[in-house]
């Protein structure tokens, strides 16, 4: 019997210690003849996730079960995420923002998503390497990851959520390499939300060097946005392209396409261009 729901994460084949630890998550209705009006929603930002996550070290029976959020019923208006027959949703989510214990070797990863009306959909595990920084990289990942303002823990997200500066070239300076590739997709993004340059005039290309892994799809997200905010001639392509390989992400497509991409409403609401309160002047990343 067809399931109800199926459901999917994709895992890089290594993380860092301290970093984003960045995987993609795909709910699927494989049913011709079902409609679901208001499954719970997973969001990047979103802690926790309407996802049961656990890691274990490879060939360990002991599972760390990390937080989820169950969907409730609730009397007022129905709210939720809409899944058409044969429809998906994919999202990229950081795992480190629910705070999983991980040191140097291999470690599987495996989870179910929680709709809250239908039976929980659980995914395939999937194996990963998990690397120590240096002590030096470890201290620079831990200080610009407790670098935001938004009063709260160390977080990745609040980072791009809630860290209107420029990020110094100093900050860096003590990443090893691994450290430095794992946060580069996040330095991108928070330049791009904060920096005084419009997405019109941010170069599509200069994501090309995070279209790897687990990112692959977001990277691609990403660039049609800027595509559609220049008018560019190759965003129709670009969306055709994105929705062959990743059905899942026609989401993304369809926000973009009407201008509320993920980088525009972070420019809006957080960023470069919020109303309020006041940005400062000049903006991050002006010279």
């Amino acid at each position: 019997m067809t399931p109800e729901l199926t459901f999917c994460i994709d895992v890089p084949p290594r993380i860092v210690v301290g970093a984003p630890f960045m995987v993609s998550l795909t709910v699927t209705n494989p049913r011709a003849e079902r409609t679901y009006y208001t499954l719970a929603e997973i969001s990047r930002f979103g802690v926790p996730p309407p996802v049961e996550l656990w890691v274990a070290r490879e060939g360990s029976e002991s599972k760390q079960v990390l937080p989820a959020q169950l969907k409730v019923r609730s009397e007022d208006e129905p709210s939720g995420m809409t899944l058409r027959p044969h429809e998906s949703r994919q999202c990229l989510y950081d795992v480190s923002e629910l705070w999983p214990n991980l040191d140097a070797g291999a470690w599987t990863l495996g989870g179910r998503y929680l709709s809250g009306s239908v039976p929980a959909a659980h995914a395939r595990t999937c194996t990963f390497e998990v690397l120590e920084p240096t002590p030096d990289a470890a201290a620079a990942l831990a200080s610009l990851r407790a670098r935001h303002e938004s009063g709260d823990e160390p977080s990745w997200n609040a980072v791009l959520l809630a860290n209107f500066r420029e990020i110094e070239d100093a900050e860096l300076d003590a990443l090893d390499e691994p450290s430095r590739a794992a946060i580069g997709l996040h330095l991108w993004m928070h330049c791009a939300v904060y920096g005084a340059t419009g997405l019109a005039a941010i170069d599509p290309h200069g994501l090309d060097v995070f279209a790897a892994d687990v990112q692959a799809g977001e990277v691609e997200a990403l660039r049609h946005e800027l595509l559609v905010a220049r008018t560019d001639s190759g965003a129709a392509a670009q969306a055709a392209a994105i929705i062959e390989r990743w059905p899942g992400l026609a989401w993304r497509i369809e926000d973009n396409d009407t201008r509320e991409g993920l980088l525009a409403l972070l420019r809006r609401s957080v960023g470069a261009e919020r109303s309020a309160p006041s940005v400062p002047s000049p903006l991050p990343y002006s010279v």
